[in-house]
Formats: C-alpha cells, sequence, structure tokens
C-alpha cells in the first residue's frame, strides 16, 4: 500500500513543478525527494514526470495518477476531519428522520426560525409515519414518530398534537370549538390510510365509541386528503394544521381532548449526544410555541 506521505511529496512536485521548490514546500532535502519518487515510479511501474526539460512535466500516465492521488488526499483529509468530530462529539450533520407533515408543518419551520451558522447541518429524512423510530437503524441521528417510544433510546416528549376535524367554512360545524368523536358517525369523511398512526387511532376511538363510518374515502397524502375536504368530499381527520381554508376544530371523546404524543428520540451512546440533545430541547420549545398557537387554530389563511 502506498504512504499518503509518498502521495503528497508527488503532489507536490507537481504543482511546483521543480525537485527544489517541492522539497522546500515538503521540508525534506532534495535529494531524499528525489530517491523516493524515483522508488515510487519503480513501484509503480511507469514514469511519473518527464524530466527531459528544464522543469518536471507530467506523463500522460502521470497526470491521471495524480488527480487521483489528489482524490486520495482530499477523501483522507476528511476521513481525518470526521475522525475529530466523532473524538470530539461535535458533529458536522445531523439526520432526522421524520413523517413529512411533521417536517413541513415543524420542522422547517423551525430550522428557518432557529439554525445558526454555528449549527449544525441538519438534513431531514422523510418516513412513513408506521416506521416510528426504525430510521435510527439506518443512519438517521434522530427520530421523530408519534410511536412509543423504545428503552433503548434516549427520548425527549416534543409535545401533544390535537388530532381535528377539518371542513370547509359554512359546514354546520364551523362555529363549533370542538367535536366529539362520536358525531363523525354522522358525516361523510375523508380518512388517510392505515399508513398513518392517526388513521388507526381514529379506528380505535371509534370502536371504543361504539360508532361506525359512515362513509369516507381514503388518501395516502395529508395535504391531498385536505385538498378533498376543500372541495367538498367530506370532514377530513388528521394533525396537520389546516390549509386551503379549512376550519379546524379538535376532537374529544368521554375521558377528554384526543392528542397525539410527539417523541425525538437517538441513541443513548450516539457521539453526538448532547449535541442532539440540545436540539431535541431546541425542537421541543418549538413545538410547544406551535401547539400553543395551535389551540386557537379557526380558519386557515394558508394556500
Amino acid at each position: 500500500m502506498i504512504e499518503l506521505r509518498l502521495l503528497r511529496y508527488l503532489v507536490a512536485v507537481a504543482d511546483a513543478g521543480t525537485l527544489a521548490a517541492a522539497a522546500r514546500d515538503v521540508h525534506v532535502t532534495q535529494p531524499s525527494l528525489s530517491r523516493q519518487l524515483r522508488a515510487l515510479e519503480q513501484r509503480l511501474g511507469f514514469a511519473v514526470f518527464d524530466r527531459s526539460g528544464m522543469r518536471l512535466t507530467l506523463t500522460p500516465a502521470g497526470r491521471s495518477f495524480v488527480h487521483e492521488a489528489r482524490d486520495l488526499l482530499r477523501s483522507a483529509q476528511e476521513t481525518e476531519a470526521a475522525a475529530q468530530r466523532l473524538a470530539s462529539g461535535i458533529p458536522k450533520k445531523i439526520t432526522i428522520s421524520a413523517p413529512m407533515t411533521t417536517i413541513t408543518d415543524m420542522l422547517a419551520p423551525f430550522m428557518a426560525q432557529n439554525l445558526t451558522d454555528r449549527d449544525p447541518h441538519i438534513e431531514f429524512l422523510p418516513v412513513l409515519p408506521a416506521e416510528g423510530f426504525t430510521p435510527l437503524e439506518s443512519g438517521a441521528d434522530i427520530a421523530i414518530a408519534s410511536a412509543p417510544p423504545l428503552e433503548r433510546y434516549t427520548t425527549q416528549l416534543l409535545g401533544q398534537i390535537p388530532l381535528f376535524a377539518q371542513f370547509r367554512a359554512g359546514h354546520p360545524w364551523s362555529t363549533r370549538s370542538q367535536i366529539h368523536v362520536r358525531e363523525l358517525a354522522q358525516q361523510p369523511l375523508v380518512l388517510l390510510t392505515h399508513a398513518h398512526r392517526t388513521r388507526n387511532l381514529l379506528d380505535t376511538l371509534m370502536n371504543d365509541a361504539d360508532a361506525t363510518y359512515l362513509s369516507y374515502v381514503e388518501c395516502h397524502v395529508p395535504k391531498a386528503a385536505q385538498a378533498l375536504a376543500a372541495a367538498g368530499r367530506g370532514v377530513v381527520v388528521l394533525t396537520d394544521l389546516p390549509v386551503f381554508d379549512l376550519v379546524a376544530a379538535p376532537l374529544y371523546n368521554d375521558n377528554g381532548a384526543i392528542k397525539v404524543r410527539i417523541h425525538a428520540a437517538w441513541e443513548r451512546n450516539h457521539y453526538a449526544a448532547h449535541d442532539i440533545g440540545r436540539l431535541a430541547q431546541l425542537i421541543r420549545d418549538h413545538y410547544t410555541a406551535r401547539l400553543t398557537a395551535t389551540s386557537r387554530i379557526g380558519r386557515s389563511a394558508a394556500p
């Protein structure tokens, strides 16, 4: 295996054009540098430099090899920097997995309002709600989900989001401050598919209330479901913030308001656990402010 030191010497000579100048740059005597380059060329089996002129120039094969050497040295430098970050516990990038609704309604606004130049780069990984915290097993640094948290992870409760019934302005419920789950049996509905935990929750709530759906259509994409409700196809039930001029009223049952608990989770032994914990706290504070505003939702002005 070729030592990185020799590749650095090789690139230095290619950049400087002379052994004397390169030797000064890499702090090696000129005779030593010359011997090591000759030995490297012998090992490679081809001449890297054309020595016929006043300056050393790259042969066609040498030009290609130096290009590869630069890439390798750059990769080695990045790997070393990554190792230093791992040792210090300071991440360059944090990947957060979450359902698309959570990303658009909560996390993207959080990033826009709170991220500074000193913070790591935040990358979002959209996942199906049913995936829960499994993305932590495949590269995500933080997973945000409504699934029950697992004991093997460090978790942070971010907040409790109301489950809304949303409908067009002018609907008989437009002046209501809340809707009992049992009343949904009186309306045509637009429901999310069972890939969404809120749909499974709603099925359970309806069953507990001894109620059945009058009629419904299913939709996989929350925003599309809201669009159908805005078009008058029925009342949509979800946790998303209202759009398309929909009016939202929180649902309740005999036990009180119905809310979905949202958790953040990450590996206990994550190298950047401290920074991840701090980020989770900031997200929680943002959630609290957003959910306080959500509790006062009436008509949406969103397009």
